[in-house]
């Protein structure tokens, strides 16, 4: 959507026929949906990435803790 749309200066639907109107009301709900969708995926994306992050962290923690308590005098 465009800015102007966004922020209440849509198209001015009147000067449209029925059908137009339609087509124009469908076109921008999917775009609607899509942007939701496209933002959840984002969303979700970042959420993974920062779990996966989490993981990570904890198995170095586990690494240096083991590393710590090895006895390197072999």
């Amino acid at each position: 959507m465009g800015r102007g749309f966004r922020y209440g200066l849509g198209l001015e639907l009147d000067q449209f026929s029925v059908h137009a109107k339609s087509l124009i009301q469908q076109i921008a709900t999917g775009l609607d949906e899509s942007s939701k969708k496209i933002g959840k995926v984002g969303y979700d994306h970042n959420l993974l990435a920062l779990n996966e992050i989490a993981e990570i962290e904890q198995q170095l923690v586990e690494i240096n803790s083991l590393m710590s308590e090895t006895d390197w005098s072999l």
